[in-house]
This record gives structure tokens, C-alpha cells and sequence, in this order.
């Protein structure tokens, strides 16, 4: 195995991908699947198989989370020219929402990966004891903290300066 210092010229040189003709990659050519409905028929038909079926059990059993397997599956489908990333992010809840319930319909034990198993559970836990403990009382502040919540981050806007920045700390 070559050293570091060795290794740092076997590296392909800055550059090196603008001198090969433009269009010989797949994502460089326009796509098979120009459209969202085209590319999500092509998905859901080719996760429709068996054999798809069985694989994509196989991964969700072995605690791979849905939220990983699908955007495997959207960026192998860019590279492959089947669509562009904007059509894969548009695909992307679709591909979960399909892999969900198939899931959930087969008794598929699955991680979803939005949160961690822990935060899953606590969070429910919690919420299922609030009621319990209130079935009256607080659970409606708590709900109407909530979207309290919801709309100062929905009025701060997604570009804006952090809470201390804001402050003038760093």
C-alpha cells in the first residue's frame, strides 16, 4: 500500500473531469424520466417484484433505516441518468411513503431514521402519559405551545440569522 505522500499523486488532478468530452456520464445526458410521475411509476413498478420486495425486507429487517434506503436509491437513480436530483427530491416521500406501507402491511419490523428509536419511543411515551395523567387539563396548552413554536420558526423563515447571532454573539 502506498504512503500518504505517495497516495496524494495517484489523485486525480484538479480539472481532470473537464477534459473529457461533455455527455459521455449518464448525468450528464438528459434523463430517461424527465418527469416526477414518469420516474415514481418506474420505482414503484420495479419495487413492486418479488424478488425487490424481499431484498428491500431483508435491508429493512437488518435495521437499515428507510429514510438511508431511499436516498441510496434516488442518488444511484441520478447517476444512472434516470432523473435529475430536483425530480429525486420530488420522488423522495413517495419512495418512503411506499416503502412505509408495504412495510407496515408485511409486519416488517423497521427504523425510520427521521428520529432515533430512543427519541421515538420517549417522545410517544411522554405524550401518551400526558393525556393519562391530564385527559382535561394541560395537554391543550402543551398543543397550543406547540403551534406557538411552529409559527415563530415559520415566521423566522429558513435563511435567517441564528437566535445568538442575532444578539450580536458569535
Amino acid at each position: 500500500m502506498p504512503d500518504f505522500d505517495t497516495a496524494k499523486f495517484l489523485a486525480p488532478t484538479p480539472g481532470m473531469s473537464l477534459t473529457r468530452e461533455p455527455g459521455n456520464r449518464p448525468w450528464e445526458r438528459p434523463p430517461k424520466y424527465p418527469d416526477a410521475e414518469d420516474a415514481l411509476e418506474y420505482y414503484i413498478d420495479s419495487l413492486s417484484s418479488p424478488a425487490m420486495i424481499n431484498n428491500m425486507f431483508d435491508i429493512l429487517e437488518r435495521g437499515f433505516p428507510v429514510t438511508v434506503l431511499v436516498d441510496t436509491m434516488v442518488l444511484t437513480g441520478v447517476m444512472q441518468g434516470l432523473h435529475t436530483i430536483d425530480v429525486g427530491v420530488l420522488l423522495s416521500p413517495a419512495l418512503y411513503q411506499f416503502i412505509v406501507g408495504v412495510a407496515d402491511m408485511q409486519n416488517v419490523e423497521f427504523k425510520t431514521g427521521l428520529t432515533s428509536d430512543k427519541e421515538d419511543t420517549t417522545v410517544i411515551n411522554d405524550a401518551i402519559r400526558e393525556v393519562e395523567e391530564n385527559p382535561e387539563g394541560e395537554s391543550d396548552e402543551l398543543i397550543e405551545m406547540a403551534e406557538q413554536g411552529i409559527k415563530e420558526a415559520y415566521n423566522k423563515g429558513l435563511m435567517s440569522k441564528p437566535d445568538n447571532m442575532e444578539q450580536g454573539e458569535e
